[in-house]
């Protein structure tokens, strides 16, 4: 992104390029706490007597397709909330 070549290319590769960025920084976060979580699960800290859900650290696909900011924010790293 530092390069003369990305600023003279046009504003919907920048864009395109952009959102790829962020895209991917956010699944960086997805993998390290599904990581952890199955880290929890390996070590049975998280049953509950009937099945694995006693801990939840994020929900990437309602996320991902929550069209509000609210259910956005709701599931995003629900441990510390």
């Amino acid at each position: 992104m530092k390069t003369d070549e990305f600023y003279e290319s046009s504003a919907f590769y920048v864009a395109l390029y952009t959102f790829g960025s962020l895209t991917f920084i956010r699944f960086k976060y997805y993998f390290g706490w599904k990581l952890s979580i199955s880290a929890i699960h390996a070590c049975g800290v998280s049953y509950n007597g009937a099945n694995f859900h006693a801990i939840n650290t994020c929900s990437p696909f309602v996320i991902e397709t929550d069209k509000y900011i609210r259910g956005k924010i709701s599931h995003w790293n629900t441990s510390v909330q």
